[in-house]
């Protein structure tokens, strides 16, 4: 028989003999994963307490135990890669430690078990858990804000929260000592002429317990920012000893375009900084920085100049 025709017969029956090799590897593993085995598996503890008067305080400890399981491979291999866990319901509303003894009905699988795995022990056996009495109280929030406004915007009014007040629900020894809330601060940069962020309640250090509602709106009324000088801004001093030139000076206000066009200028100052005086010579005259006063909370200013010409008259 030529080389060629032995090929040709091999090719012949190929297919035939890859399926029947497939076929067989296939029993084999089906095989397999029916074999009996035993293993140990680590599952996450979760608590449970069925008196809504009380409430777990912590983790439970340990916060993980090894399940002692046997049964078909194939089902130990669901076990230890699926979602299980070992579920502890508490029944006994009290305050205080209290230990619970582990049984095969705790071990639970989130697509309802494992056909044919036997729980033969838990290593610990038991396990404890922390019981607290439920609190509930309604607790104020902090503003809190970062960065700047884009540059064409200004407040108009100072920014809100809306509710400014949450519903909080956890272990009484927490809830209790809680005066008020943080809120993770939103990015002033972010704000639009809608003038509306959405921020999350900080829940940090609060493990274990429900914040209703656990988001809010900072309201932040913005309009178009617009500046404005207002001449002849007088200057004052803190004591009737001292003699200013220039006596006025111009200031350039910022803000809203409604606050800034609405403002009235004679509630202007521009105040001498005395502290500046401090260790000046005699009669020497000095300059000496201004700050503006009278400003609506919204607005800023600033002097047009940056310092004014200052000296004593009389009695220091």
């Amino acid at each position: 028989m030529t080389a060629r025709r032995i090929l040709r017969r091999v090719a012949h029956n190929g297919r035939l003999k890859a399926a029947a090799l497939g076929l067989a590897v296939f029993l084999w593993a089906l095989m397999r994963l029916e074999v009996p085995a035993q293993d140990a598996v680590s599952l996450p503890v979760q608590v449970r307490v069925t008196d809504p008067g009380f409430t777990a305080f912590g983790e439970p400890s340990p916060a993980t135990v090894d399940v002692l399981v046997s049964g078909p491979v194939g089902e130990l291999s669901r076990l230890r890669w699926g979602d299980a866990a070992v579920v502890v319901a508490v029944e006994d509303g009290s305050v205080g430690d209290i230990v619970v003894p582990l049984r095969p009905s705790h071990l639970v699988l989130a697509d309802g078990g494992a056909g044919g795995v036997v729980v033969e022990g838990f290593r610990p056996p038991s396990v404890r858990v922390h019981l607290a009495r439920v609190a509930t109280a309604s607790v104020p929030l902090r503003l809190a804000l970062r960065g700047r406004l884009p540059e064409h915007l200004a407040l108009g009014r100072p920014p809100s929260l809306s509710p400014a007040v949450v519903r909080v629900t956890g272990p009484a020894a927490i809830v209790e000592a809680l005066d008020s809330l943080d809120i993770v601060a939103p990015d002033l940069g972010e704000v639009t002429l809608e003038g509306t962020l959405v921020a999350a309640v900080d829940t940090a250090g609060l493990a274990g317990v429900s914040i209703e509602p656990d988001s809010v709106l900072v309201r932040v009324p913005v309009e178009e920012a617009v500046e404005r000088v207002v001449s002849s801004v007088p200057v004052r001093t803190p004591s009737g000893h001292l003699a200013v030139e220039p006596a006025t000076v111009d200031v350039r206000v910022r803000g809203a375009r409604s606050r800034v066009e609405s403002l009235d200028p004679t509630r202007l100052a521009a105040l001498v900084v005395l502290e500046a005086l401090t260790g000046a010579d005699g009669d020497s005259p000095v300059r000496v920085p201004l700050i503006v006063t009278g400003v609506p909370p919204v607005l800023s200013a600033q002097p047009l100049v940056d310092s004014v010409l200052v000296r004593r008259i009389g009695p220091s």
